[in-house]
Formats: structure tokens, sequence, C-alpha cells
């Protein structure tokens, strides 16, 4: 305990910046030490170091009824720095899930992007075949129909459909070939 602490806890408790200032030059340099000791960055030592001794202003009325100043900072210190390194854990884990995620979400637009482009391919390859073809090819892969409900709908046989659908899907893989 530094010479007189009790008396400027009590001057602390009643708002006196002097006795801040005091206790402030005695402790703040030991508290930074101590934060850069353990973080080892000097910019975050400084930063908490500052936050305990605005804490300390704002709960004067408290600090001044303390046994220790020197235990209460140093708890505080401790706390501060536990919470800094919790803070950073979390921030590093979000920061991995966010660029994990948008790798992710970068390839499903990618992906997304490459399907659409082949299915408007899909649709000018099956928009060139003949007619029928097309028709009969249509009803079967984008409207989902059975062969025997294409033949019935047409009046072909299920024969000619089968022969349709493959002509069709032959010219769309020579065509995607060439791609």
């Amino acid at each position: 305990m530094v010479p007189d602490e009790k008396i400027l806890l009590h001057r602390l408790g009643e708002g006196d910046r002097d006795a801040f200032a005091a206790l402030y030059n005695t402790y703040a340099p030991k508290c930074l030490e101590f934060v850069n000791l353990l973080l080892k960055d000097d910019t975050a030592s400084e930063d908490i170091t500052h936050d305990i001794f605005i804490k300390v202003w704002q709960k004067r009325e408290k600090v001044s009824r303390v046994e220790s100043f020197h235990g209460y900072v140093f708890m505080m210190t401790r706390n501060a720095v536990l919470n800094h390194l919790q803070h950073r854990k979390t921030v590093r884990t979000f920061l991995q899930h966010v660029a994990t995620t948008s790798v992710r979400a970068t390839r499903q637009v990618d992906e997304q992007v490459s399907v659409d482009e082949m299915y408007m391919l899909i649709l000018r390859i099956v928009a060139s075949m003949p007619q029928r073809r097309r028709e009969i090819f249509s009803l079967s892969r984008f409207k989902g129909m059975s062969n025997p409900e294409i033949a019935r709908h047409f009046g072909i046989s299920i024969r000619t459909v089968e022969t349709q659908i493959s002509l069709a899907l032959a010219d769309l893989r020579t065509s995607l070939a060439r791609i």
C-alpha cells in the first residue's frame, strides 16, 4: 500500500481529481507492464490500462471503500486481460467462420451460375431440335410425363417416343461435347 493510500481512496470517493492522479501515477505503469507482459501488444496494453482507470474513476465511490487498492486494481487488470483474450478468440473464430462461409457461399453462387448457364445452353440445344423431337423431349424431361403418357398425347407408339428421346439425348451429348 502506498503511503496514505486510505486517504487517497477517501478523497477519490469524494471526486478529488488529484487523489485519482496520484493513484493513477502510482499504479498505471505497473498495470501497463503487467498487461503488456501477458499480451505482448503495446497498443492493446495501453488501451486496457486506460480503460481500467476510467472504470476506477467511474466507480470511485465503490473503489474508495476497498481494503487494498493494489489488490483491487490488479484484479481488475487480470479480468480485463482475460476479457480481452476471450474477445480476441471470439473475433478470430468469427472471422474464420465468415471466411469459410464466404468461400462456401461463393462456391455455391459459382455452381448455381454454372447450373443456370448449363440449363440455358440445354434449352438452346433443345430449341434447335426438330419440332416433334423437341416436344417429346420437353414433355418427358421438363414436364415429367411418362413415355406411355406422351405416346397417348401424340397418338404414336411408345417405341417412337423412346427413339425420339434417345435422339434428343444424343443431340445434347454431341452439342455439349463441343463446348
